[in-house]
């Protein structure tokens, strides 16, 4: 069975392997020649491993440490139930007293900081006197700014290129950031990483 769009060396590859897949099968070919099942994909991404880099990386980035052994295998867990959705790690850790320990205690800090972390920017003067006025005014939580600002197209785009980045070491192309950028949007995070592992490019980097 011929996976379209390989390389000379991996279609030579995979030629001395015709016939050990079934074309019952959605096949995805591997740099070894070797191929497997469209299911693999799904479980690479739902794996201890990958999962587990997951949450490291969200540890790092917002409150930058690395979880504790009991943390990680409890987010690994919660992260397979949620089928790899990462909104209510990232909104739990915003929420969390560490955070805004961090923020020093003050609200105005505390919204710089969710946009710094995982807008990669600064509020505007108007948005931040917006959220500000929420948090103190106790309509929204702290884990709720999280969310929102998790779930918001500008932080989808950000999630798009570290994704991208980590599982395929470059950065998308336009195109590509406009197109997996709607995946998060319809289909979820484990959708996208699926996606990435299934691609010609991964591999090139550690998952």
């Amino acid at each position: 069975m011929r996976c379209a769009g390989a390389s000379p060396v991996l279609k030579t590859k995979i030629a001395a392997t015709e016939g050990v897949c079934s074309p019952a099968d959605h096949r995805t070919c591997t740099e070894t020649g070797s191929c497997v099942p469209s299911n693999g994909k799904r479980q690479i991404a739902r794996s201890d491993d990958h999962l587990g880099r997951v949450v490291d990386a969200w540890y790092l980035a917002l409150v930058e440490r690395s979880p504790g052994a009991a943390e990680r295998a409890w987010w690994i867990t919660d992260l397979r139930a949620r089928n790899g959705s990462e909104r209510v790690l990232v909104s739990q850790l915003v929420g969390s007293a560490e955070f805004l320990d961090q923020a020093g205690q003050d609200t105005g800090a505390f919204v710089d900081q969710v946009f710094l972390r995982l807008a990669h920017r600064l509020p505007d003067a108007a948005g931040r006197a917006w959220w500000i006025e929420r948090v103190d005014g106790e309509a929204m939580s702290r884990s709720l700014v999280g969310s929102r600002v998790f779930g918001s197209a500008e932080v989808r785009g950000v999630r798009v290129d570290t994704i991208t980045g980590a599982l395929l070491d470059r950065e998308p192309s336009p195109d590509e950031r406009t197109a997996w950028s709607e995946v998060l949007r319809t289909q979820g995070d484990l959708e996208l990483r699926v996606l990435l592992v299934s691609h010609d490019d991964y591999g090139a980097a550690p998952a």
